[in-house]
C-alpha cells in the first residue's frame, strides 16, 4: 500500500530503513545567532562608547577590514547629495559579502532577529514530532509522485503573486533622505533604534539626566516587532535591499534532499514552513533559489528527517 493513501495520524513512526533522523544539534541555532549579534553589538558599542576602534553606528571593523552598511551609505549619500568615496571600499566589503552569504545580516548579525525569534516562539511551537500529530485531508492524500508538481505548480504561483512592499519602502526611505537632507529611514531602522537605546542608557549611568529616547525607541521596536507583524519578512527596506543584492549569491543555500524529504515523499510535512521565520512556502524551501532566505538554519535543524542540505554552491 502506498504510504500516502492513509493519514499520517494512523501511521508507525517510520523505522530508520525509511527515515535517517538528523542528530539534534550540541548547540541550538538561536544559541549561536544570539552570540553572534551580542559579539557584533558589542564590538559596535565599544568603538562608539569607548573609541576602541572595532566599529561605529552603521560600520563594523576597522580600516580595510571594515564593512558600512549599504542602507545606510544611500541615506547619507543622497542626504548630502554626494558620492561619499571615502565609504566605497567599506561598503563594497559588505555587498560582497551578501553575495557569498546571502541575508546572513538579518538572522546573524541585525538585533531585530532576538526579538523576532521570541515573538515566532511565542506563536509557533514546533517539535521534531510535529509531523507525526498532524492530520492529513482527502484533499491532501496525494500519491508521493505527484507531491513534487503540485508543490512546484499550486505554491510557486502562489508565491509568485506576493507583493514585496520593503522595496517600496525603501524606494521612499532613499527618496525621502534626497529630499530632507537627512537619512530618514534611520529613524526607524531597528538597529539604530537598539543601538539609540543602548547608548541612552549608557549616558544614563554615565550620570546624564536620562531623555526620552529611553522610553521612545524601546517603544518603536516593540511596534515594529510585534505590531507590525511583517516587518522582518516585507516591510524592512535593508532586508529589502539585501534580497535585491543576494539574486547573486549561489552560495551556502538550504535546500531539502528530494529523495529524504518526507513532503517530497507523500508526508503531509510542512515542518520547515512552519519553522522559517521569513514565513517562505514549502516549494520555495524546496527551490533552494530564493532570496528571501536569511540563512538562520532553522529549517536545517527543525527538519525531523534531516532532509535539509547547504551546498557549497547552489546554482539555479
Amino acid at each position: 500500500m502506498d504510504i500516502s493513501s492513509k493519514p499520517i495520524h494512523k501511521l508507525k513512526r517510520p523505522s530508520n530503513t525509511i527515515i535517517k533522523k538528523r542528530k539534534k544539534t550540541i548547540t541550538p541555532v538561536w544559541v549561536l545567532r544570539t552570540a553572534s549579534i551580542l559579539l557584533i553589538a558589542g564590538m559596535i558599542v565599544s568603538g562608539t562608547v569607548f573609541k576602541s576602534g572595532f566599529g561605529r553606528l552603521c560600520t563594523l571593523g576597522k580600516g580595510i577590514f571594515s564593512m558600512t552598511c549599504p542602507l545606510g551609505f544611500l541615506g547619507a549619500a543622497f542626504a548630502s547629495r554626494s558620492l561619499l568615496p571615502e565609504l566605497w571600499l567599506s561598503v563594497g566589503v559588505a555587498v560582497l559579502l551578501i553575495i557569498l552569504l546571502g541575508r546572513f545580516f538579518c538572522a546573524w548579525v541585525c538585533p531585530a532577529s532576538i526579538l523576532h525569534f521570541i515573538k515566532t516562539k511565542l506563536h509557533i511551537k514546533t517539535s521534531q514530532s510535529a509531523l507525526w500529530q498532524s492530520r492529513v485531508t482527502k484533499n491532501e492524500k496525494i500519491s508521493s509522485t505527484a507531491v513534487p508538481a503540485a508543490l512546484t505548480t499550486v505554491d510557486t504561483e502562489s508565491a509568485s503573486k506576493k507583493v514585496y512592499p520593503g522595496v517600496a519602502v525603501l524606494v521612499g526611505g532613499i527618496v525621502s533622505s534626497y529630499i530632507f537632507g537627512f537619512p530618514v529611514f534611520c529613524l526607524v531602522c531597528p538597529i539604530g533604534l537598539t543601538f539609540g537605546t543602548i547608548f541612552a542608557a549608557v549616558r544614563w549611568f554615565s550620570g546624564a539626566t536620562p531623555g526620552l529616547e529611553l522610553a521612545i525607541f524601546p517603544i518603536m521596536i516593540i511596534a515594529e516587532i510585534f505590531i507590525l507583524k511583517s516587518w522582518c519578512t516585507s516591510l524592512c527596506p535593508m532586508g529589502a535591499l539585501f534580497g535585491l543584492i543576494s539574486r547573486l549569491n549561489i552560495f551556502f543555500r538550504p535546500k531539502p534532499d528530494q529523495k529524504v524529504c518526507l513532503g517530497a515523499r507523500g508526508f503531509n510535512c510542512r515542518v520547515c514552513e512552519k519553522a522559517c521565520p521569513q514565513g517562505l512556502t514549502r516549494a520555495e524551501i524546496m527551490s533552494g533559489t530564493n532570496e528571501k532566505c536569511t540563512k538562520c538554519l532553522e529549517c536545517y535543524e527543525k527538519c525531523p528527517a534531516g532532509a535539509i542540505r547547504i551546498k557549497a554552491i547552489q546554482l539555479k
